[in-house]
């Protein structure tokens, strides 16, 4: 059997005629229409020259379609497989796209990945009023308790403690409101000054927070945390910090990164001392 792509019938023509002509009994053949990826770029030529003008880092640039480059993200390979058994062998064109890539991936991650607090763009919070030190216990992953839960502590020193949160989550937050510090205890947003925001301790009641609808956002202490780089789709790089545990990790690990997305870890920079993710999609 020959498979081939349907723009091939015209070939498939020719050898016919040279078969025939040498008495040679014809191959069964079986074309098919092509997997288009939309916004997806598979054009070696293109990469090449890409490459070649400085405009790609390399074929495992993340802005590329080549199996270097989603390898690198985090798309697995059952993901691949899934969808290509899905597709199939057919007549017609069909087209892909990333979500639809990002789709299968989550429901084939979302299990395996155990969850990590990282703070992008962090902001030094200080927080008055709190009566003792913590330890925070989130799970490694909500569905999968067995897989038992990360210590993350926070010392409260003379009634204060410091911790990063995103830059982006202050920008949300109104004076006076209440916030839950996940698996940490709840605080009353103040204000900003400067390069840092202030908040109040209000106790632990989840009951409260839910009530009210607060909202929960992540957080890393600031005196134990480790560097990170997130290198996003578009290869620009994301700089914050995440929490110490994630320094275990092996080179190649997929986690959740809370209330970021999916990230691969791909090295552990010597120089900078940073862990540097690739990120794949939330």
């Amino acid at each position: 059997h020959i498979l081939r792509a349907k723009e091939h019938i015209t070939n498939t023509i020719k050898q016919r005629y040279v078969f025939d002509h040498m008495g040679w009994k014809f191959p069964e053949t079986i074309h098919f229409g092509r997997l288009k990826l939309t916004g997806i770029i598979l054009s070696k030529s293109q990469i090449s020259k890409g490459i070649a003008k400085g405009e790609f880092l390399w074929w495992d640039d993340p802005r590329l379609g080549t199996i270097m480059a989603i390898r690198k993200r985090g798309i697995l390979p059952e993901t691949l497989r899934e969808i290509i058994l899905h597709v199939g062998i057919k007549s017609s064109e069909a087209s892909l796209s990333w979500e639809n890539i990002y789709s299968v991936n989550r429901k084939h991650l979302d299990p395996k990945a155990d969850r990590y607090f990282c703070v992008l763009e962090p902001i030094k919070l200080v927080i008055k009023g709190v009566p003792t030190s913590f330890v925070a216990r989130p799970q490694f992953h909500p569905d999968f308790p067995e897989r038992g839960c990360r210590e993350i502590e926070v010392r409260s020193v003379e009634g204060e403690v410091e911790v990063y949160i995103s830059k982006r989550d202050v920008e949300l937050l109104k004076r006076n409101q209440l916030v839950r510090l996940m698996s940490l205890f709840n605080i009353q947003f103040e204000e900003v000054e400067g390069n840092t925001a202030h908040a109040l301790y209000k106790g632990e009641s989840v009951e409260e927070v839910l009530h009210l609808k607060a909202p929960i956002i992540q957080w890393v202490p600031v005196d134990d945390n480790v560097e990170v780089e997130v290198v996003m789709p578009d290869a620009s790089k994301a700089v914050g910090v995440g929490e110490k545990s994630l320094e275990r990790l092996s080179e190649g690990s997929i986690v959740q990164l809370v209330r970021i997305g999916f990230a691969r870890l791909d090295h552990k920079d010597v120089k900078t001392r940073r862990l540097v993710f690739y990120f794949a999609h939330g």
